[in-house]
C-alpha cells in the first residue's frame, strides 16, 4: 500500500497542524532581566557606580483578550523587569499583578496601549482531563519561538513533594524555557502550565 491509500493520518495531521496554528498566537516569550548595582573605584581612582544585568528566558500564554498572561512564578521571580515578547515579534513590556508562590503561579499584564485586543486561549476544566488524553506543550525553550511537542497525560494527581500541588504529568518533551509556557488539548484548551521537570538519576 502507498502512503496516498491512508487518508486519516493525512486528515490527522491536517488537523493537529491547524490546531498548533490557532493556538501558537497567545503564546509568549517572556525576557526578565534583574538588576544589580554596584560601586568601584575606576581606573583614574574615582568611586563609579556600576550596574548589571542579569537575564531570564521563559514562556507564558494570553488568556485574555486584555493582555493577562499566565506564566511560572520562578520565570519573573526577582525580576526588576520584564518583557514579553509576542507570537509576531512585537516587545512589550508587562507588569506582575498577581503570583502563587506554592502553585508557582504568576499573572503578568501586557503593557501596549497600541494593541487593542489579543489573542488568548480558554482553560479546559482540569476536573475532566482524563489519563491518556493527547496533549500538547507549547513554549519557547532556549529561546526558539513556537516549539511544539507532543505527549499524552500519565497521570493526574502527580506530588514531587507532600506539601506539593497535585499536578498533570506528562510525557511531552518539556526542555529548559518551556517554564510557563501552556499545555494545550486537542480543542486549543489550556490543561496546564508547564512547570518542572523530573529528571531520574
Amino acid at each position: 500500500r502507498s502512503a496516498s491509500e491512508v487518508p486519516g493520518l493525512s486528515r490527522l495531521n491536517d488537523e493537529v497542524t491547524t490546531l498548533i496554528e490557532a493556538v501558537a498566537p497567545a503564546v509568549v516569550s517572556i525576557n526578565t532581566a534583574r538588576v544589580t548595582r554596584h560601586q568601584a573605584i575606576d581606573f583614574f581612582g574615582r568611586r563609579r557606580l556600576y550596574q548589571s544585568y542579569q537575564p531570564g528566558l521563559g514562556s507564558g500564554v494570553i488568556i485574555s483578550k486584555e493582555g493577562h498572561v499566565v506564566t511560572n512564578f520562578h520565570v519573573i521571580e526577582q525580576a526588576d523587569e520584564i518583557q514579553v515578547v509576542l507570537h509576531d515579534g512585537t516587545k512589550c513590556l508587562a507588569e506582575k499583578i498577581g503570583e502563587d508562590r506554592n502553585a508557582d503561579i504568576a499573572l503578568l499584564r501586557v503593557i501596549n496601549p497600541r494593541i487593542k485586543e489579543y489573542t488568548a486561549l480558554p482553560f479546559a476544566d482540569s476536573d475532566r482531563v482524563k489519563v491518556g488524553e493527547t496533549v500538547f506543550a507549547i513554549g519557547n525553550p532556549f529561546g526558539l519561538r513556537e516549539s511544539v511537542t507532543q505527549g499524552i497525560i500519565n497521570h493526574r494527581d502527580r506530588r514531587l513533594s507532600d506539601s506539593d500541588p497535585p499536578k498533570f504529568q506528562t510525557d511531552a518533551v518539556i526542555n529548559p524555557g518551556n517554564s510557563g509556557g501552556p499545555l494545550v488539548n486537542v480543542r486549543g484548551e489550556i490543561v496546564g502550565i508547564n512547570v518542572s521537570i523530573f529528571a531520574g538519576q
